[in-house]
């Protein structure tokens, strides 16, 4: 029996689609393609294909109340996610009176992936809420598994294509970028997947040591040969708080960091050996470059590119400080002026030029208050580790923004309903008893 005026909780048969929605999103965030639309490329996950059957599955468990909307230790969630949700909808509308047209690359990747995102939130909290620390647990598994096996894949991708072996086109590759398309987008998914997976390895949850271990040097080694800058700043900001909670099991670390550090020798001193019309670009770097010599090349070229749209992004932030050139307005404005169209590799610029001051102010103070409720979650939450974990991501995506546009992310957002959700009849962490 339930108290009076309790709200009764959902059944398992209730719930009955969540575990499927939440082991086939786990591998449907790491497969992406890429398509064009606008004369812009714009990424779609295979998560959002199947978004629309998790959908009509979640309308209709509500509709026979046989599922109720999970609770968040965030308050007045909703309230944030509205008042972000009206920016966008003003930087759209600011770009429409600006262009003269509705921008269709804004209205779908920008606008329509920003409600796409709220929607992973939703859904991992609905995980959370509905299974419990049991489902999050299934889901990360899933997600890990799957992670190592394209990790692996895309180390032996890598080195075949690098002796000139014959490959199907989506694995040739001279940076390693999994089923993402992208290898910064690769970079970012190992990046998260590792801060995520420290905390519970810490405490010996989800695998044995050995398999951690394993799975830790096949995420390192693939991390590595993405070549990906942003990836690795963004362990950087994710590593104090790992350390100062005491989440990284160094042990462990220490030898997958070995493992992956043999791989990567017989990379960097057997693959030349395979590729004789290739040996002439390892002799042009010093003690031989541990990818490829294009990629070593593509560094400066990949810096040039982020220092010219970033100048350029300000300047024309600094014409519109305050609102912002719009929607898709900073891509528009290179091809007035004859240029081809770019986006700004920095999700902080991106959301200062487009959105101004009064947008870049509304999503640090968004974000600043969900790193909050995870710090105050990670002592007194029901669920330490994940809210850790949540907090390693965020601060993961931190440090990876710097370089790329990392908002959309649909995994980073999942985790995050992950983290934010309480399971079903839990308190939240900040609430005090009325009884004394």
């Amino acid at each position: 029996m339930t108290a009076k005026g309790a709200s009764p909780q959902p059944t398992k048969q209730g719930a009955w689609f969540v575990i499927p929605a939440a082991v086939t999103l786990a591998v449907a965030f790491q497969i992406q393609a890429t398509q064009k639309l606008g004369g812009s490329a714009v990424r779609i996950s295979f998560a959002d294909l199947i978004s629309p059957i998790v959908f009509v599955a979640l309308a209709i468990a509500l509709a026979r109340r046989r599922l109720h909307w999970p609770q968040w230790s965030l308050p007045r969630l909703w309230l944030w996610l509205g008042l972000l949700s009206a920016v966008l909808a003003m930087a759209l509308v600011v770009g429409r009176i600006k262009f003269g047209f509705w921008l269709p690359w804004a209205m779908v990747s920008k606008f329509g992936g920003w409600f796409a995102l709220v929607w992973y939130l939703v859904i991992g909290g609905v995980v959370a809420g509905s299974l419990g620390a049991g489902g999050k647990e299934r889901f990360l598994k899933v997600f890990l598994i799957f992670l190592w096996a394209t990790c692996a894949l895309s180390v032996v991708g890598f080195v075949l294509y690098q002796a000139n072996v014959s490959l199907p086109t989506w694995l040739r590759y001279n940076r390693a970028e999994g089923f993402m398309q992208n290898p910064n987008a690769f970079g970012v998914l190992v990046a998260i997947a590792v801060a995520v997976q420290l905390p519970y390895a810490r405490s010996g949850a989800l695998f044995s040591p050995w398999v951690h271990r394993a799975g830790l040097a096949l995420a390192l080694t693939a991390l590595v040969l993405t070549g990906s800058r942003s990836a690795w700043l963004g362990i950087l900001f994710a590593a104090p708080l790992l350390t100062a909670t005491r989440s990284v099991p160094w042990r462990d670390l220490g030898i997958a960091a070995a493992c992956a550090g043999v791989v990567l020798g017989i990379v960097l001193f057997g693959t030349p050996a395979l590729m004789e019309e290739r040996q002439a670009n390892y002799q042009s770097v010093t003690g031989g470059y541990v990818l490829n010599e294009p990629m070593f090349s593509g560094a400066d070229r990949g810096l040039s590119y982020r220092y010219r749209t970033g100048v350029a992004a300000l300047d024309l932030w600094w014409r519109e400080p305050v609102l912002g050139a719009g929607l898709g307005g900073f891509p528009h404005e290179l091809v007035k002026t004859g240029h081809v169209a770019e986006v700004i590799h920095n999700t902080y610029l991106w959301i200062l030029t487009e959105m101004g001051a009064l947008g870049f102010f509304v999503f640090a103070a968004f974000f600043l208050v969900v790193l909050r409720a995870l710090w105050r979650d990670k002592d007194r939450g029901p669920d330490p580790r994940i809210a850790i974990a949540g907090l390693a991501a965020m601060l993961t995506f931190t440090g990876a923004a710097v370089g790329m546009e990392a908002m959309y992310q649909r995994h980073l957002w999942f985790i995050l309903g992950l983290a934010l959700a309480l399971p079903a009849a839990a308190p939240p962490s900040g609430a005090t008893s009325a009884r004394k």
